[in-house]
């Protein structure tokens, strides 16, 4: 049994007027049933300001998210295993303004895998996402309901190519048929491919590429075709001190999901996002 309760005052030294408390939550249960059975039941609760990055009014957009989920999987071969899970999460904004985006989502997903003697495993995993938004977006005078459903098919592998490097990759078909304007429907080929490298005792270096159809703003139907890079290192300075780099580049389109006329696509939304960051974290005990 795990839990985790955060709160966090923000104020800003301007623009007071977005000043706002955090609040997370979670607890999990990782079950066991003898031992070829286990699995986890759990919730999630979050709430605090919209990312600037997709919001750029001087408005408290206080965002809240709740999910529950619960998935299993079962060992019925000391080779192969299948597994599934459950997962229904809940989002909404205070802002009137915003309230379209509040949504509900359902995913289902089940998956087959084999284990292999080294430590490696390779498997398909299907999933359904049925996601409903009960506040029509206004465009004009047009009301356009947002709900879609998506059905996902990928490959799952993690190689374990030697004692310090393991590769992984998870990719396949991803078809996406929203509620109205088929124009912004998706159907394609997502992909992620990544790899961990520990060269020393103290030195990780993970890296990835890929291009997939992610959210905005975490849940929304205006969905963006992402593709990008990133590159992390870890250095364990010390039995205490650990440091990390990491870099991150993604470009998003939006032109499919804006498509349809109504509110017309335009490749001037599109954007690229670069994040640096350099992090120590010092374990006093």
């Amino acid at each position: 049994l795990t839990a985790n309760v955060n709160v966090n005052q923000v104020n800003y030294d301007r623009f007071a007027a977005l000043d706002h408390l955090d609040k997370n939550a979670s607890a999990n249960w990782n079950w066991f049933a003898g031992e070829h059975v286990q699995g986890n039941v759990g919730v999630n609760y979050s709430q605090g300001l919209t990312p600037f990055i997709d919001f750029h009014l001087l408005a408290p957009n206080i965002r809240s998210q709740a999910s529950e989920y619960a998935d299993a999987s079962w060992l019925f071969d000391p080779s192969w295993r299948v597994r599934g899970g459950l997962t229904h999460t809940q989002l909404w904004y205070d802002l009137a303004s915003q309230q379209p985006g509040n949504n509900t989502q359902n995913q289902t997903e089940l998956g087959l895998d084999y284990l292999a003697r080294s430590g490696s495993t390779i498997g398909l995993q299907a999933r359904h996402i049925s996601a409903d938004f009960p506040i029509p977006e206004q465009d004009n005078g047009t009301s356009v309901f947002n709900g879609y459903e998506q059905n996902e098919l990928k490959a799952k592998v993690d190689w374990i190519v030697t004692g310090k490097t393991r590769l992984h990759f998870l990719g396949g078909w991803v078809s996406r048929k929203q509620d109205q304007i088929s124009a912004r429907d998706f159907s394609g080929i997502n992909t992620r491919f990544a790899a961990d490298w520990s060269p020393t005792g103290k030195i990780d270096v993970s890296a990835a590429i890929w291009r997939e159809i992610g959210a905005v703003d975490d849940l929304s139907t205006i969905y963006s075709l992402n593709r990008g890079a990133s590159l992390a290192s870890t250095w364990k300075y010390s039995a205490k001190i650990n440091l990390i780099a990491q870099v991150n580049y993604v470009k998003r389109d939006f032109s499919q999901s804006t498509a349809g006329g109504v509110f017309g696509g335009s490749s001037a939304e599109n954007d690229v996002l670069r994040n640096e960051g350099l992090t120590m974290v010092y374990n006093p005990t």
